[in-house]
């Protein structure tokens, strides 16, 4: 075998391997550069739904539940990771019904009013021990709800429900949009 054909048979698989990584690199900074800007894009689009957010619902407001007690949300925002985007609301509840009560059920509800999408939950407040929510008592904490993507809607609404369970009647109470 001559010299010349050796050298051609190494070196063809050898350039046909660098052509291939080029290629490659080349595809893969071509992905890297497009998810680039698809993540910029949804975190700006985050940014702003935040920011409309806070504009939108000033803090701190009070909700009036009459005789079931009052719903003091202290702070209300949009908090997370893209994917992971979740309303979060602290809240003080007092009772002003000027009852004891056995526990109070404070619920969240975030909904897209065009699809029906919605994303709930409650929260069952009550003393240890089986003490009573006497008259002005109050009990702060906080629900961390996940949006999965309902916070992006143009049109979408959130809002806080207030149960009251007295010793002696059970559960009653309305919602009030927040």
């Amino acid at each position: 075998m001559s010299r010349r054909l050796t050298h051609t048979l190494i070196l063809v698989p050898i350039l046909y391997a660098a052509a291939s990584c080029a290629a490659t690199d080349t595809f893969e900074k071509d992905l890297l550069a497009r998810m680039k800007v698809q993540h910029e894009a949804e975190l700006s689009a985050f940014a702003d739904a935040r920011g409309e957010f806070e504009g939108k619902y000033p803090m701190p407001q009070a909700l009036d539940f009459g005789n079931e007690g009052t719903v003091i949300l202290n702070r209300c925002e949009l908090v997370g990771r893209l994917g992971k985007e979740m309303l979060k609301v602290r809240y003080t509840f007092v009772n002003t019904s000027g009852l004891p009560m056995r526990e109070a059920i404070v619920s969240l509800t975030a909904r897209d009013p065009a699809t029906g999408a919605e994303q709930a939950e409650e929260m069952t407040l009550r003393f240890p021990h089986a003490l009573k929510l006497t008259p002005n008592s109050t009990y702060s904490t906080w629900f961390e709800l996940p949006t999965h993507g309902i916070h992006l809607t143009q049109d979408w609404v959130w809002e806080v429900g207030l149960e009251a369970v007295r010793p002696e009647t059970g559960p009653a109470g309305y919602r009030r949009r927040g």
